[in-house]
């Protein structure tokens, strides 16, 4: 899939959570919001506007990325699940009074959480950048499963290497 093909599939696909992405419609979809958001930075509403406005496919693109890997779309809020606890951990070790300080209990606590919510981070990049299931899962049918000819020139897909023709030497 090209980026622009990303690009058009994402925003046709809005708030999809059903059916599976490939790597490249992610991937592609994630380097346009980058890009675009690095530059709106400089105009603070617009680029809000546009926060806003990818926010709904991009939850929506990684959804249907983790369900090519055969994953449930909701690992996605992983992260934020751990953030959430260790908020609540943090919360509960707070002193009575607030200038009392920071017990080296918490700062501890905080620094596990931190950790913690930093592998949980990198273990929802880890199934973003694998590869998907070949063939259909519990999630639909495989996207790359085109033949050649549709969609993909030469019907390679990012899931197998390019076949090349073998030199066989006769006698």
């Amino acid at each position: 899939m090209s980026f622009s093909q990303a690009i058009s599939t994402c925003f046709n696909k809005y708030a999809s959570f059903s059916g599976r992405a490939p790597r490249s419609e992610f991937w592609w979809w994630y380097l346009f919001t980058w890009i675009v958001s690095a530059v709106l930075v400089w105009v603070p509403f617009v680029g809000l506007i546009f926060q806003l406005a990818v926010l709904l496919p991009t939850f929506a693109v990684t959804a249907r990325r983790l369900h090519d890997t055969n994953r449930s779309g909701w690992w996605q809020l992983l992260p934020l699940g751990a953030m959430a606890v260790m908020g609540a951990v943090v919360a509960a070790m707070a002193p009575a009074d607030p200038g009392a300080g920071m017990s080296s209990t918490m700062g501890v606590s905080m620094a596990i959480g931190g950790v913690i919510v930093l592998a949980t981070i990198i273990l929802l990049i880890v199934w973003l950048a694998s590869k998907g299931t070949a063939g259909d899962n519990r999630f639909g049918p495989d996207p790359l499963a085109q033949g050649p000819g549709e969609g993909d020139p030469g019907g390679t897909t990012d899931r197998e290497e390019p076949s090349h023709p073998t030199v066989s030497r006769t006698r």
